[in-house]
């Protein structure tokens, strides 16, 4: 019971949040994942949508990835995405990366946990490369069936006279809907270089098979 009562909670708040304060969300972002382990080693794909107010389609990638354990608590990995963006003006932008990555996940007490990700983004855009480092912090809370969280992610370019890009902050709701298929919901702020910012809500739909 007190299970349903915090699912209802957290749709509820996530739901007010996009009704209540419509001209203040500007982006909606969703995202399909798969994952499974061959030998000792996790294979994923995952494929992102991102809209601007709700409807309008501007960006879909697709993402396949590797990754190994290397300790208890350290994971490496290697993602391939292609990206493609159609800008305001309507003009498309292909995009590949090539991304080596390390996570490392720790239990702060049997409901709190912490979990860092560091990624380094070899972007390849109209036929130029750049370099890209992605920092990511997030500290969850486990209850009976679902999960809050928060996280923060870092973005600096390596390359391009090695400048801020972005950062995002967000808040979270995570829980699993079968024993295969899991949920997550959150609000997230984005904070761009170019004194932009974007306030978005996200889904995202997990299968592990």
């Amino acid at each position: 019971m007190f299970q349903q009562a915090g699912f209802k909670f957290i749709l509820i708040v996530l739901l007010t949040s996009a009704s209540s304060a419509a001209l203040a969300v500007d982006e909606w972002w969703n995202a399909f994942s798969a994952k499974t382990k061959v030998q000792e080693y996790g294979v994923g794909i995952e494929s992102e949508q991102k809209m601007r107010d709700g409807t309008d389609l501007y960006l879909t990638n697709i993402k396949l990835s590797v990754s190994r354990a290397l300790t208890d608590s350290l994971t490496g990995g290697l993602e391939v995405r292609y990206e493609n963006t159609e800008s305001l003006s309507g003009s498309h932008t292909d995009e590949t990366r090539i991304t080596p990555y390390i996570t490392h996940k720790m239990s702060l007490n049997p409901d709190w946990s912490f979990a860092s990700r560091l990624k380094a983004e070899n972007r390849w855009r109209h036929g130029d490369h750049v370099l890209r480092g992605r920092l990511r912090g997030k500290l969850s809370r486990s209850f009976d069936g679902y999960s809050l969280f928060g996280s923060y992610e870092y973005f600096y370019y390596l390359t391009d006279n090695s400048r801020f890009d972005k950062s995002r902050s967000a808040l979270g709701y995570s829980r699993a809907l079968t024993s295969r298929w899991g949920l997550e919901l959150y609000c997230l702020y984005q904070n761009n270089s170019n004194n932009t910012s974007e306030h978005v809500l996200g889904s995202k739909f997990s299968y592990k098979f």
